[in-house]
């Protein structure tokens, strides 16, 4: 049981230690559980475990008139799944009761498999399922061809081990280190690496990484991990955000529904390449359904498009934005709230249906 500021880091610390987790995990050690709950967040195990309501046994919510009321699959169920999700529209979340898993060790065995494009990977993502318990693909936006969105793919699965970890040791993966890797200071490092944070540069540095990464896998077979280690491997990058100073990135994160066709997912990266807006970093992940009013959910994949705002102009971004938006309404597949700054509100009814119950119970418990 939690209170809504207490971030996963925090619930790591106490249950790792004896072999329990928070499954659909992001990869953000800092997300607080109650951002986590109203943006109904996801982890690289969201094919599986789906999305962060499914581990919500209970939540205590402050309503606008002073009063607290109690939401769970049993009792308001109706508030409750539109709680979640919800985008904090609704009150206060003051009390959130979770169900962690028992896990053998709080180890994982990681593997890679460089593919040579999007289909490889969707053929990995989807084939990996039963044997693993995380999987993501990091694709290089900027090929073409027959190797359009080629990259590798990363699995991992929860191993039994006597190797034990102290709470110092644990504590100690779960803190934002200053330098990068340890190694790199932070701060100085993306000051000098901002003119190169460019489409140009990525473009490079995607094929050095994918022909060291293959390179890797042909002598590296497995690694094991700390389980933190392997979710927030951004965080030993730290302030990366910082690398898009002064003006900043946008993120779109569309989900593409499995019944759209793997021409798909090829379409959308198409459509980035001709607008020259090809993401400089990309995950794709796969999803399932859910039941929560207004929930990034489905059968599908969705892919995570990073656009540097620094060198374009505003028209550029939005003429890019409405294309992706109609394209991903065309699929019958929606745009993660979360991550979005630039959603209309006739495309958010249209990719969330569900917005009109939610709206109804907003009305009812906040009329004012």
């Amino acid at each position: 049981i939690v209170e809504p500021g207490v971030e996963f880091a925090d619930v790591f610390k106490l249950g790792l230690i004896e072999n329990w987790t928070l499954n659909s995990c992001p990869g953000g050690m800092n997300v607080s559980i109650g951002g986590a709950v109203s943006n109904n967040v996801h982890g690289k195990d969201s094919w599986g475990n789906g999305n962060f309501g499914n581990q919500v046994l209970q939540i205590k919510i402050l309503l606008s008139d002073g009063s607290i009321k109690v939401a769970d699959r049993f009792t308001n169920e109706r508030l409750f799944r539109a709680i979640i999700g919800g985008m904090g529209l609704l009150g206060i979340i003051v009390e959130i009761k979770l169900q962690l898993s028992k896990i053998p060790s709080p180890f994982v065995k990681e593997k890679s498999i460089s593919v040579s494009n999007i289909n490889e990977s969707l053929d990995y993502l989807d084939n990996f399922k039963d044997n693993n318990d995380f999987s993501v693909a990091w694709v290089d936006a900027f090929k073409t061809g027959n190797n359009l969105g080629r990259g590798f793919v990363t699995t991992a699965k929860w191993i039994e081990t006597e190797k034990k970890i102290s709470k110092s040791y644990l504590n100690n993966s779960l803190k934002i280190p200053s330098k990068i890797f340890g190694v790199i200071p932070a701060k100085p490092f993306w000051y000098i690496s901002r003119p190169l944070f460019r489409p140009l540069s990525i473009k490079n540095v995607n094929r050095l990484n994918y022909y060291l990464s293959k390179l890797k896998n042909k002598y590296f077979k497995e690694k094991f991990s700390l389980f933190t280690d392997y979710n927030f491997m951004h965080n030993k990058i730290p302030d990366l955000k910082h690398v898009y100073r002064p003006f900043g990135f946008l993120e779109f994160q569309p989900l593409i529904p499995k019944s759209s066709g793997r021409d798909a997912i090829q379409e959308l990266f198409k459509i980035c390449q001709y607008y020259k807006s090809e993401s400089l970093l990309c995950g794709v992940k796969l999803h399932r359904e859910d039941d929560f009013l207004l929930s990034y959910s489905g059968e599908g994949y969705s892919v995570g498009i990073d656009l540097q705002i620094g060198g374009r102009n505003k028209e550029d971004i939005k003429n890019f934005s409405k294309v992706i938006f109609e394209y991903t309404l065309s699929c019958k597949g929606k745009i993660f709230l979360a991550k979005d700054e630039l959603l209309s509100g006739d495309y958010f009814k249209k990719m969330y249906p569900n917005y009109e119950t939610f709206f109804k119970i907003k009305k009812e418990l906040d009329p004012n």
